[in-house]
């Protein structure tokens, strides 16, 4: 899901309050708690607050970023409904929350960011641990000399270095992922 899509819910959200009779309140719409946007609504006697919230969730040990949009209704019976005085603070963390829906970003490009599910995350998070590991084992070097993988790379020593004689003393062979690196001396190449 772009971002796009979660700008439609966000005008939904606060669309089907209108619909229903509900009016922006200004008053109470000043200032910032970090959110991403807000937007205050009342029917005279209640005011709702439709937020979209940028936070994290904690899986286990993984931490999963996202964007919440929350509707919440306001439970501060010292904030007026319809009032003019704009000094009342709606603090976000404090709503009686009515709906919510979390949106998790999947992956992250220079232009936008993709949202999916909680699930979808996991299954991304999941494929490139597996990534990582395959890619971190690929470095790792497994010595695997013996007087067979000697006697083996010698000839191909003798080829590739144009050498005519070969310390077998002085060879090593290891297993780098899926291929092998002979080391001869200072020297070393990989068997193709």
């Amino acid at each position: 899901m772009k971002y796009i899509e979660i700008n439609k819910k966000f005008t939904e959200k606060v669309a089907k309050y209108l619909a229903n009779g509900y009016i922006i309140n200004t008053a109470t719409m000043n200032g910032s708690q970090g959110e991403v946007s807000h937007v205050d609504l009342t029917n005279g006697t209640e005011i709702i607050r439709v937020v979209l919230v940028r936070d994290y969730e904690t899986v286990g040990c993984v931490s999963y970023n996202r964007l919440s949009l929350v509707v919440g209704r306001v439970d501060d019976e010292d904030i007026p409904a319809n009032s003019s005085s704009d000094w009342h603070t709606v603090w976000n963390n404090r709503l009686v929350e009515v709906e919510r829906e979390n949106f998790y970003e999947l992956y992250c490009t220079r232009c936008e960011r993709v949202y999916g599910t909680l699930v979808e995350a996991a299954a991304i998070h999941m494929k490139q641990m597996a990534r990582w590991r395959r890619k971190r084992t690929r470095n790792e070097q497994i010595d695997i000399t013996s007087d067979k993988t000697r006697k083996l790379v010698t000839p191909v020593i003798k080829r590739r270095l144009c050498a005519k004689r070969v310390n077998k003393q002085n060879i090593q062979v290891k297993k780098c992922g899926n291929r092998y690196k002979v080391i001869y001396g200072n020297r070393s190449f990989f068997l193709a």
